[in-house]
C-alpha cells in the first residue's frame, strides 16, 4: 500500500523540513508548501490526506486565510492547526478540523495516525 500523503504548510523551512523528515520516518509521504497565494499550485494534482498548517505566519497571508485557500481546494482533508499556543486560535476553529500545540514531534506522528487511521474523528 502506497504511503498517504501529508501536506505541510507553514512559512518556515526549517519547520517544514523537520516535520517532513519526523513524518518520512513514521512512514508518511510529506510534502512541502511555503505559505502564499501560489502554494496551491505546486500541488495541483496532489490529494493530501492530512494537511499540517502552522498558525503564527510571517508571511503576505495569515493564517485564516491560508485556512481558506486549503479548505476550498481540499474541503473534506483533515486540516490541522500547529501552534504554540495553548489551545485552537479562534480565527481558524471554523476553517480546522484539530489543534496540535507544537514542540512535541512525537504528538505529531500520533495525531496523523489516529486522523489516518480513524477517518472523520475530530481531534
Amino acid at each position: 500500500m502506497p504511503a498517504k500523503t501529508i501536506l505541510l504548510v507553514d512559512d518556515d523551512e526549517k519547520h517544514l523540513m523537520l516535520h517532513a523528515m519526523i513524518l518520512s520516518h513514521a512512514g508518511y509521504r510529506p510534502i512541502t508548501a511555503v505559505v502564499g497565494p501560489d502554494m496551491l499550485d505546486i500541488y495541483a494534482n496532489e490529494h493530501p490526506a492530512l494537511i499540517f498548517l502552522d498558525y503564527q505566519l510571517n508571511s503576505q497571508i495569515n493564517a485564516r486565510q491560508a485556512a481558506g485557500l486549503l479548505r476550498d481546494r481540499y474541503p473534506d482533508v483533515p486540516l490541522i492547526v500547529l501552534s504554540s499556543r495553548e489551545s485552537m486560535p479562534e480565527d481558524v476553529k471554523e476553517l480546522a478540523t484539530g489543534f496540535l500545540h507544537k514542540g512535541d514531534p512525537a504528538n505529531l506522528v500520533k495525531l496523523a495516525r489516529k486522523l489516518l487511521n480513524h477517518e472523520g474523528e475530530r481531534a
